[in-house]
């Protein structure tokens, strides 16, 4: 099998996707790309496993920014080509729920089932158990977890590997991580 890697989306490259503070839908995008830092993915597809394993933006350095500040109170979507993370936390909650879910066109080159590392992630730099796996699920399975704890103004690094098999062979692996501090503070009507 020829050898190729795909970076589903230039936007991705660049830095910049699609963000939305709403329940908007993957493959039909609504609003205007803008710049953040609290999401990003890669898909590549080479016929071998690449092991991302811990990804390096799963910790956030000391004195480093801690990504896009998202609102309280008010689900946090984020879209690009490979697929839909969202995030939520309640104004002076303890937690946050977290979804992903792949984009149908990323499913178009799956050969079955789909099977994810489980999500590793860190609270304001310091290294949480791993999230459960989900093998062998449908390709357009909601993975979903909680971050545990998770108060106003904590910033949250994260990262996951979902893979599968492509038709003809080879296997497709998506990493999409990133980071974000929850804010103590809802959308105002000019901000959201």
């Amino acid at each position: 099998m020829k050898t190729r890697a795909i970076l589903v989306s230039a936007a991705i490259a660049a830095g910049t996707m699609i963000g939305f503070s709403s329940a908007a839908h993957a493959d039909s995008p609504t609003a205007a790309p803008v710049t953040a830092s609290g999401f990003h993915s890669v898909l590549t597809v080479d016929g071998k496993r690449t092991d991302l394993g811990a990804s390096p933006a799963a910790v956030i350095p000391a004195g480093q920014p801690t990504g896009q500040v998202l609102p309280c109170g008010t689900p946090n979507t984020f879209i690009d080509a490979n697929g839909t993370y969202t995030v939520q936390h309640a104004c002076g909650g303890t937690t946050a729920s977290w979804s992903y879910r792949l984009s149908t066109t990323a499913c178009a080159t799956a050969a079955g089932t789909v099977n994810e590392a489980g999500q590793i992630w860190a609270l304001n730099g310091v290294t949480k158990p791993k999230q459960a796996p989900h093998p062998g699920v449908i390709c357009r399975y909601i993975f979903h977890g909680t971050y545990n704890p998770a108060h106003d103004n904590n910033s949250i690094a994260y990262s996951d590997v979902i893979t599968w098999a492509v038709p003809g062979g080879g296997v497709a692996t998506l990493q999409y991580y990133g980071h974000f501090k929850l804010s103590a503070y809802p959308c105002s009507p000019t901000s959201c």
